[in-house]
């Protein structure tokens, strides 16, 4: 999620939006301290420029639960499967944690820009019947 973030908006749909918001933003804040020993640890210039605009990157985005319509200034929206078809028209990159109707994301699909990308995950510990 954190290389997408540089091409856009990104959704994530999950069956509880509110429990996997602190999660991520946890490992977001990590990445961010990762990001600034990094930056404090090297002497080479370019290192220390790419660095710092990444860490200005990590620092800049938000994250909400609420409608695009709702709080436009957000970069990674967290929504449900029934509000899908709505906040899924505005990400870039979209990550799907749980079911979702295939034809609600093929929607989706078809609305995002030529770069976009979908992320399924599945479980793996889950036998078919």
């Amino acid at each position: 999620m954190l290389d997408r973030i540089r091409f856009g908006k990104i959704v994530v749909v999950t069956d509880k939006p509110q429990n996997l918001l602190p999660a991520i933003r946890k490992q977001w804040f990590k990445e961010l301290r990762k990001q600034q020993n990094k930056r404090a640890s090297s002497l080479d210039a370019g290192i220390i420029e790419r660095t710092t605009k990444f860490i200005a990157l990590i620092q800049r985005t938000n994250f909400s639960t609420k409608s695009p319509l709702a709080d436009e200034f957000c970069d990674v929206f967290f929504t449900t499967p029934e509000k899908f078809n709505v906040v899924g028209m505005f990400g870039v990159s979209v990550f799907v944690t749980c079911a979702v109707d295939k034809a609600i994301l093929y929607d989706v699909v078809r609305c995002m820009p030529d770069d976009g990308l979908v992320v399924e995950y599945r479980r793996t510990d889950i036998q078919p019947e």
